[in-house]
C-alpha cells in the first residue's frame, strides 16, 4: 500500500503558534491522504478479487467433493471436541455460579460461550488438524509414484559420515 504523507519530507516547524498549529494541521492532512489512499488499496484489492472469483471459476466437480471432505467429514470430530470443552467449562464454571446463585444460567452461558466465541476458533484448529494427515498421505502417494529419489553422488564415491554412523554400517 501506498502512502504519500511518508513520502513526502516534513517541513521544518515554522516558529511560534502559528507555525505549530500549520504543523498539527499538516499531520491531520497526512494521515487523511493516507486514510483515503489505504481505503482505494482496499476498494482496487476487492474489486481484482471479485473480478477473479467469476472469471476463473473452480469447476464443480472439483469443488463439491473438497466441501464434503472439509465440511461434512469434519462435523462428527468437531461435535466431540466440543462436547467435552463444553463439559469442562461446566464443570470448572459450576461453583463460582452456585456462588452467585446462578446456577440456572450456566447452560446459556456456555452455549454462548461455545459458539460466539470458542466455536470458530476451535472449528477451524481441529479442521486443519484433521485434514492435514490426509495432505500428508496424497504427498507421499505422489512421491511414491513419481519413484525412487535420486540418490547423492559424490566425486570420491564415498559416503559422508558422521560420528555418530560409524556402528552402523
Amino acid at each position: 500500500m501506498s502512502t504519500v504523507a511518508s513520502e513526502t519530507p516534513l517541513a521544518p516547524p515554522a516558529p511560534g503558534i502559528l507555525g505549530g498549529i500549520a504543523n498539527i494541521l499538516a499531520e491531520w492532512g497526512g494521515s487523511a491522504i493516507d486514510a483515503v489512499s489505504t481505503v482505494g488499496d482496499l476498494t482496487l484489492f476487492s474489486f481484482k478479487t471479485l473480478a477473479w472469483l467469476f472469471t476463473r471459476a473452480p469447476k464443480p466437480g472439483t469443488l463439491l467433493p473438497n466441501f464434503y471432505q472439509v465440511g461434512v467429514l469434519s462435523l462428527p470430530v468437531i461435535a466431540l471436541t466440543g462436547t467435552f470443552i463444553g463439559m469442562v467449562l461446566a464443570v470448572q464454571s459450576y461453583f463460582t455460579f452456585r456462588d452467585l446463585k446462578l446456577e440456572t444460567r450456566l447452560g446459556a452461558v456456555i452455549n454462548m460461550t461455545l459458539v460466539r466465541e470458542l466455536g470458530p476458533v476451535l472449528a477451524a484448529t481441529m479442521l486443519a488438524g484433521r485434514d492435514e494427515p490426509v495432505v500428508g498421505v496424497v504427498r507421499g502417494f505422489v512421491a511414491a509414484q513419481a519413484g525412487p529419489e535420486p540418490r547423492a553422488s559424490f566425486p570420491s564415491g564415498d559416503r559422508p559420515t558422521c560420528p555418530s554412523d560409524e556402528g552402523l554400517s
